[in-house]
């Protein structure tokens, strides 16, 4: 049986569920991840994580509802819940405190931060089997260049799949272009590649691939295969 610490993540951005997940496993942690606050739920029964890391906004329920459930169905639990939010509001974090979280993570999420919170979440019996927070580099500057050589590939979308036709109400690929873009995505072609078979300018490319990572259609990997964290590629195109 493991002793590594149980750390469950519910996002609806698989992105940012697998950049937590690696982030946490490198570091010692067992980890598992839902898409959905009632796959998450199941797990947390099933499971019994010994912290959860919750988005607050989800497709089927929000993460105070989550909060909720877990604090009355197991009261007798003393699992740690950390939610996750864009929204810094001292008001909105007081909220989620109420509903029964123990800290509050704001997005976009470093790994620093990540690694640093998740283990002062910790029981004290638990802290010693994982890294200490304190050797993790920080996130290297990523220059636009270098984001034009990355490879996006394209995540399962169930929604798509549920309706008759697969770009009725679904956000960014509404949009033209966009949807260009979406469909030559083929886990092959780098950014430019993509550019030049979307006849779309590179940086314009750049900017709706960060959409579509955003919306969790997508994932985008480094040369050496590896995914790379979406606040990094975000910061690229700040610094474009």
């Amino acid at each position: 049986m493991s002793t590594r610490p149980k750390v469950l993540t519910i996002h609806n951005n698989a992105s940012t569920c697998l950049f937590i997940a690696s982030t946490l496993q490198q570091a010692g942690y067992e980890v598992e991840i839902a898409l959905t606050g009632q796959e998450g739920f199941a797990k947390i029964i099933n499971w019994r994580p010994q912290c959860l890391i919750v988005d607050v906004l989800l497709p089927d329920m929000s993460g105070y509802a989550i909060c909720r459930r877990v604090r009355q169905s197991l009261p007798e639990e003393t699992m740690r819940i950390s939610l996750m939010s864009s929204q810094e509001a001292t008001l909105d974090q007081s909220y989620g405190i109420r509903q029964g979280a123990d800290h509050y993570l704001s997005q976009p999420l470093t790994a620093e931060v990540l690694l640093q919170e998740t283990w002062e979440l910790l029981p004290d019996d638990l802290r010693s089997v994982v890294s200490s927070p304190l050797p993790v580099p920080s996130q290297p500057v990523l220059a636009f260049q270098e984001l034009l050589d990355f490879t996006p590939q394209r995540l399962p979308d169930h929604g798509l799949m549920r309706v008759s036709n697969p770009f009725a109400d679904q956000g960014s690929l509404k949009h033209k272009q966009v949807r260009r873009l979406y469909l030559a995505i083929n886990g092959k072609k780098t950014v430019t590649e993509l550019a030049v078979a979307s006849r779309i300018e590179p940086e314009e490319t750049a900017r709706y691939l960060a959409i579509l990572l955003k919306e969790g259609r997508i994932q985008v990997r480094d040369a050496a295969g590896e995914a790379v964290n979406e606040a990094l590629f975000f910061s690229a195109l700040e610094h474009e």
